[in-house]
């Protein structure tokens, strides 16, 4: 493992639950899905540049905005626009873009998502 993913190491750890139903995780595991911060359910979690981008159904973390989509970024939760106009189920790092998978239509004034979006750093693009 490089050496420069090593810090977020625990956060990824605690996040990993977040990808399987109640019903299939181990008792120990069951309720962590809900990270300190967030205003809801983390489903899922992807990393890039030091950077963990979290998935799922919330609506602000710490004290940003960001609904269903957020990036954890030195310690504080930041926007990737205002999110999604529904919920996030899934991220992965592609062609290093991050795209976004779930049941959405819209973010701000972007529409035509049709449940799957690419951030280009400023805003969500349809895919």
């Amino acid at each position: 493992m490089p050496r420069k993913t090593l810090g977020m190491l625990p956060l990824v750890a605690l996040l990993y639950p977040a990808q399987c139903s109640l019903a299939q995780c181990e008792r120990h595991w069951q309720g962590m899905l809900h990270l300190p911060g967030l205003s809801g359910a983390v489903r899922c979690a992807s990393v890039m540049n030091n950077d963990i981008y979290l998935g799922g159904d919330f609506r602000i973390g710490g004290q940003t905005y960001s609904r269903g989509v957020i990036r954890y970024h030195n310690g504080t939760f930041e926007s990737l626009d205002t999110g999604f106009d529904g919920t996030v189920a899934a991220t992965i790092i592609y062609d290093g873009q991050l795209i976004a998978a779930g049941e959405f239509s819209r973010s701000g004034s972007t529409t035509g998502l049709y449940n799957i979006a690419r951030w280009n750093g400023s805003i969500w693009q349809p895919l």
